[in-house]
This record gives C-alpha cells, sequence and structure tokens, in this order.
C-alpha cells in the first residue's frame, strides 16, 4: 500500500464513563481505533511463506501479489450523522435504544460485537433497510423489533457497536465477523461512508 502511494488515515476515539451503584464503582475506557486507508487490496495471492527466529521470537514472512486499488475520492465532510442514547453501561437483559439524526438521506447498517460473537443489529428479520431521511430524528429499534442486550452468563462484558451509514444502499453478504465486515467497509468509498464506533460494558446489576 506504501509503495501504491497510498495514503492512511487513523481515526482514534477514547472514552472514560463511570457509573455508581451504593458504594460501588465501575468504570469503563474505551479505545476504538480505526484505520482508513485511501485505498484497498484483492485478488490476494500468496507466494512465499518463510519463518526466521529473531532474538527468541519467531517472525514468519508472508509474500504475495495482489491488486492494489486506490481510492478516487476522501472522506465527505458535509456527510455527517448525529447517534444519541447509547449508554457506556447497561445492566443485563437490557434493552438497547437510540436515534440517529442524518445531514443528508442515508442508508445504514449496525452490528453488535460481544466477546464472543457479532449480530447485525440493523436490518434484521423484523426490520427491513429503509432510507433515512436528512435532519429527521429516526428512533431504533422500531416497534416491530427489540435489541436485547444478555450478559451471557458474565458478570461483566464489554460490547462494542459499529454503525455504518451509507449514500446509498450497499449490499452486504459477508458473515458476521469483523474480518468481513471491516473488509466491506473498506470497500465502500470513502465518500460514500460514515462510520460510528461505540463501546458498553454490560453487566448482571447496575
Amino acid at each position: 500500500m506504501n509503495k501504491a502511494g497510498i495514503a492512511e488515515n487513523i481515526q482514534v476515539q477514547t472514552a472514560l464513563d463511570k457509573a455508581e451503584v451504593g458504594d460501588n464503582y465501575s468504570e469503563l475506557f474505551s479505545s476504538n481505533v480505526f484505520t482508513q486507508m485511501q485505498g484497498t487490496v484483492s485478488n490476494v495471492e500468496i507466494i512465499n511463506i518463510s519463518n526466521e527466529i529473531d532474538k527468541n521470537t519467531i517472525v514468519t514472512n508472508v509474500s504475495i501479489n495482489c491488486t492494489v486499488i486506490k481510492y478516487k475520492t476522501e472522506s465527505d465532510p458535509m456527510f455527517h450523522v448525529k447517534v444519541d442514547g447509547i449508554l457506556p453501561f447497561y445492566s443485563n437483559d437490557s434493552k438497547l435504544n437510540f436515534n440517529v439524526i442524518p445531514s443528508m438521506d442515508c442508508y445504514m447498517r449496525a452490528w453488535l460485537f460481544t466477546e464472543t460473537d457479532a449480530f447485525m443489529l440493523f436490518p434484521n428479520t423484523l426490520e427491513q433497510s429503509f432510507l433515512l431521511t436528512a435532519n429527521d430524528t429516526i428512533r431504533f429499534p422500531s416497534y416491530k423489533a427489540i435489541y436485547r442486550l444478555d450478559c451471557e452468563g458474565k458478570e461483566q462484558q464489554i460490547n462494542r457497536i459499529i454503525i455504518v451509514f451509507m449514500k446509498k444502499e450497499f449490499p452486504y453478504a459477508g458473515k458476521d465477523t469483523y474480518k468481513d465486515i471491516s473488509e466491506w467497509i473498506f470497500s465502500l468509498p470513502p465518500d460514500q461512508r460514515l462510520v460510528k464506533f461505540f463501546s458498553t460494558t454490560l453487566t448482571k446489576e447496575l
């Protein structure tokens, strides 16, 4: 990518939130790093894999052939979306609700990542994708669905939410894994997408 002259834009989001229950305090420090390249790769073919030992550390070198695609556009500063209602802390079996206010007409896809799984929040079997109207406040979920948060039997769990807004609707056919979702996001032209990240802590009692 560097040899092709493709620039890299690193977006870092950090937050420290606190919750108090009686005399107990809970803190959540979240850090999301999203590297946005002004290009992507496709047709990756592994040519050679070799291992060597460097100061008791095994180093693996991989040589590949690939096609580098350089984006012709950059992020649109006029395309922004306000997201309200996602809290830093939730108790087990809580309902997730949030509002979005887009600056222009767009579409949305959202995923929830637990410590072990990933789920598509929207669209889903009850809520079909639709055009979000500029400057309107749109509530999620609609009356048709419930986004329920589950600790999965743990005392505490950190969840991450990724919401992707698109000026036009791009299909997603991958699996609900971070790798597939990231590759899909990077495949979208930068001027057509906006990505939002959120971290929440889920506990049995709050």
